[in-house]
């Protein structure tokens, strides 16, 4: 997808979660492009949801809709992509553990495993 459709799709899935239109602002955030060559076959083009950034708007939307579990798997994709991506990696931890009844015990795991790649620091 070329930088200028991509900055056209998230734009326009910003104003639909905006509007509160937050169904519709997930499917523009997940949408997956195809170009129509002359041989008439459909070939995918790389989706608007392989950014950190987008995968981050996509769990707060799913956040925001009460699908906690959703959220929390958007957020651990976007830190996947950037560990360097602290709000991610924030939300999903408090989400995670606001919500821990909603997860199995496999979910614990994984998330405890997810904060230790994260070592603390201390300040000066």
């Amino acid at each position: 997808m070329s930088l200028k459709a991509e900055l056209e799709t998230w734009a326009a899935a910003l104003n639909a979660y905006d509007e509160e239109n937050f169904e519709q602002s997930l499917e523009l955030f997940s949408v997956s492009l195809y170009s129509l060559p002359l041989i008439l076959t459909l070939t995918p083009i790389q989706r608007i949801a392989d950014s950190s950034k987008i995968l981050t708007n996509m769990g707060l939307i799913y956040a925001t809709l009460g699908e906690h579990e959703a959220a929390v798997e958007r957020f651990i994709e976007a830190t996947g992509l950037d560990q360097f991506l602290a709000v991610a990696f924030v939300l999903s931890t408090l989400l995670f553990f606001s919500f821990s009844s909603h997860f199995s015990s496999s979910d614990t795991f994984n998330a405890v495993s997810l904060i230790s790649c994260y070592p603390a620091t201390t300040g000066p």
